[in-house]
């Protein structure tokens, strides 16, 4: 699966609620780990900046043993969402 293609499954599921943060994560790093070689050094250092800021929320909340509140949620919603259009605007067409 290219991995634009599970970028996308990986949104679709976590906003149907099919994923929790700590497999999201997993998720997404598996994404930024297939995708990095198609990308420019400093696009891919952003792209783990992004992605280190959701692993920031999968910490607290592991170290917490909690789901997400729903503004952390939003949140996390919106960096999932930042993180994608980021990585599907700088992948080269096709992957």
């Amino acid at each position: 699966m290219k991995p634009s293609e599970r970028l996308m499954h990986i949104r679709e599921a976590w906003g149907n609620g099919r994923l929790n943060v700590a497999s999201l994560t997993l998720g997404l790093d598996q994404v930024f780990h297939e995708a990095r070689d198609y990308l420019s050094p400093d696009d891919a250092s952003e792209a783990r900046s992004q992605w280190n800021r959701i692993e920031v929320f999968n910490a607290i909340l592991l170290d917490e043993y909690r789901p997400p509140t729903a503004e952390e949620k939003q949140e996390l919603d919106r960096l999932v969402d930042e993180f994608r259009t980021f990585i599907r605007e700088r992948l080269p067409e096709g992957r």
